[in-house]
């Protein structure tokens, strides 16, 4: 054969690295030198790339030092980042590296410095199955059968259970009731919450579902209208605006139990320029109560009733016989009732019934 170029020109059979009868004899010193050549490509792990003039490095480094270098395969195009190209596994189709263990053993990347050599780590136990996020030299993520679990018990995710066990750092010393512990924020400091951030359109909720109806339940804000809903059994049941509150299925044009607008139809009202409460049905107040201790039970300023009207009164109750229960005295206020059997109106004054005869 012809003085060879690079050692993968080389034969595992003798015969075949015989240079041929015609060649000079003079090449046998270009022989030898080749030769040690390849020695020293070996020795240096540049032996398998390049040429005997232009070795490219296959491997280099020293007994102490392990391999670094460039590994290259048919070359996928793509050109590796200058600040990881120490070792670079380059292929036009599929490429991998594996690492291969015990049954009992794990398998790992670590990545360190001169502080800690394991300060970060990819590892998978073949014992307990399970795939490690080792960071500053603590396990962060555990994925297994069980799921996912970030740091100590934060996440653990799986199919069918989605978040479970979901816990923050420091801990405010309370256990979680068992039938709720899905999802748990546990924090020691004095504030802790959940939020839910969006776009000014947005609409978010909690939801609450089951096989039935994955809607059956939901707490829901919308930021176009401003509203808190609240729905049950499928439906909106309560609406809270920044003036009123609603209540019944399909709330949102249900009459108001609670508002601060101005005339309402229904519900409690609160008159912020009377300073006043008020019951209120068909856009008539029934009961007003005033910020300095006035009651006035009807409407207001719409005079008198019609001698001949057959709504509107005050109802009292009643009682057959005068009282002979014995009640507390409350300051500023007294109880009163009708005895229809002798036609009076009674009165507790100090403790004491006291009446006046109807006529």
């Amino acid at each position: 054969m012809p003085v060879p170029v690079s050692i993968t020109a080389l034969s595992t059979t003798p015969a075949s690295n015989s240079p041929p009868g015609s060649e000079s004899p003079i090449l046998a010193d270009d022989y030898l030198r080749t030769q040690a050549a390849f020695i020293a490509q070996l020795r240096d792990g540049s032996a398998f790339s390049g040429t005997v003039a232009a070795p490219t490095a296959f491997r280099q480094g020293g007994a102490t030092q392990g391999a670094v270098g460039t590994l290259t395969a048919s070359g996928s195009g793509a050109t590796a980042n200058a600040s990881w190209d120490d070792v670079v596994i380059d292929g036009s189709s599929n490429v991998g590296v594996s690492i291969l263990s015990g049954a009992a053993s794990s398998g790992a990347v670590a990545f360190g410095d001169t502080g800690n050599s394991v300060a970060g780590s990819l590892r998978y136990n073949h014992s307990t199955d399970q795939m490690t996020v080792v960071a500053n030299g603590s396990t962060r993520v555990t994925i297994g059968d069980a799921g996912l679990t970030c740091g100590s018990g934060l996440y653990a995710f799986n199919a069918t259970q989605g978040f479970i066990g979901a816990r923050a750092s420091g801990g405010s010393g309370a256990t979680v009731s068992a039938s709720y512990d899905e999802i748990v924020v546990d924090s020691g400091g004095t504030s802790s919450g959940l939020s839910f951030l969006g776009p000014a359109n947005a609409t978010q909720a909690v939801i609450f579902g089951d096989v039935d109806n994955v809607t059956q339940g939901r707490v829901q804000y919308s930021h176009t209208a401003d509203t808190l809903q609240l729905w049950g059994s499928g439906t909106e049941r309560m609406r809270l605006t920044f003036s009123q509150v609603q209540a019944g299925a399909g709330s949102s044009t249900a009459a108001p139990v609670y508002s601060t607008i101005a005339n309402p139809a229904s519900g409690v009202h609160l008159d912020t320029f009377a300073n006043a409460v008020q019951l209120v049905s068909n856009a008539k107040p029934l009961v007003s109560c005033y910020d300095n201790g006035s009651v006035v039970l009807g409407q207001e300023g719409v005079g008198d009733l019609a001698r001949s009207a057959t709504v509107g009164f005050v109802s009292v109750r009643t009682m057959a016989g005068s009282p002979t229960s014995t009640l507390g005295v409350a300051s500023g206020v007294t109880e009163m009732i009708v005895d229809t059997t002798n036609s009076r109106l009674y009165f507790n004054i100090g403790g004491t019934w006291k009446y006046a005869a109807l006529v």
